[in-house]
């Protein structure tokens, strides 16, 4: 207990604390290390971790919550690599790292700066506990679809293959998502439920497919490109918008339910 109030006690001059410090430090050097491996040809990655720096020098409201959410799809990408790979220990480091980047996000200090911060466009803060896991549970599944999408668009692009318009509409459709999520708008879970269960039904629909080339049985050229060249994330992605739709579904439910009382 006593370290644990050394890492959340503030630093004299800097005013963070070494926690907040390490989550910045490790962030931005995640974001240099990315641009120096891939430079300007895999932005999304180090626009990510840039993005978790910033956002935790500023002390933005929602960062520890999205901060999560980045480090929760980063360990579900390194999962479908290590099933490709077979088990290949980076990967398996990979996950294990950002797993751990989750209980270091976890920390009830943070909490209280972060999702508890006194700022009029927190509306967080209002949430009961199970809302707020509940809203947490959706951001987390709404990263973890975007991401999986993401590669699977860059790894067609790379193959010089077209990318399916479903793929893009995901990727516009998460990204708007968690701009209403942010502004505190009820119409998220809505847009989540309704743009997330078509996109759940057509990842899905490619699953069997995916499944069978990703274990390396023989599957016919005529299969779509998005089969073929990135089947393991083509799975995870299914996966995850099933489980940004069951996340946003019980609030999907209660607004409506809600508007029907106010319209009676």
């Amino acid at each position: 207990m006593r370290i644990l109030a050394l890492v959340d006690r503030p630093v004299p001059v800097l005013c963070r604390t070494p926690r907040e410090l390490l989550i910045i430090g490790v962030a931005a050097a995640t974001a240099i290390s990315s641009v120096r491996e891939h430079g300007l040809r895999d932005p999304g990655n180090a626009v990510a971790f840039a993005a978790v720096a910033a956002g935790f020098a500023a002390r933005f409201f929602a960062m520890r919550v999205i901060a999560t959410a980045v480090a929760v799809a980063a360990a579900g990408l390194h999962v479908a690599y290590a099933w490709k790979s077979g088990g290949h220990p980076r990967d398996l480091l990979a996950i294990a790292y950002f797993l751990c980047a989750t209980l270091v996000l976890g920390g009830r200090a943070l909490v209280t700066t972060f999702d508890d911060a006194p700022s009029r466009a927190n509306f967080w803060r209002e949430l009961a506990r199970r809302d707020r896991r509940r809203l947490a549970l959706l951001v987390h599944g709404v990263a973890l679809t975007v991401a999986m999408l993401y590669y699977v668009r860059y790894q067609l692009v790379a193959a010089g293959q077209p990318v399916p318009p479903w793929i893009t509409a995901g990727l516009v459709g998460g990204a708007a998502v968690c701009v209403l999520l942010l502004l505190g708008r009820g119409l998220a879970v809505l847009l989540a439920v309704l743009g997330g269960l078509p996109l759940a039904v057509v990842t899905l629909a490619h699953a069997p497919l995916a499944w069978e080339v990703a274990t390396g049985a023989y599957v016919p050229m005529t299969v779509s490109a998005t089969v073929r060249v990135a089947p393991h994330l083509l799975v995870g992605a299914g996966l995850a918008a099933a489980l940004t739709v069951a996340a946003a579904a019980p609030w999907a439910w209660r607004l409506v339910r809600l508007q029907n009382g106010k319209s009676q």
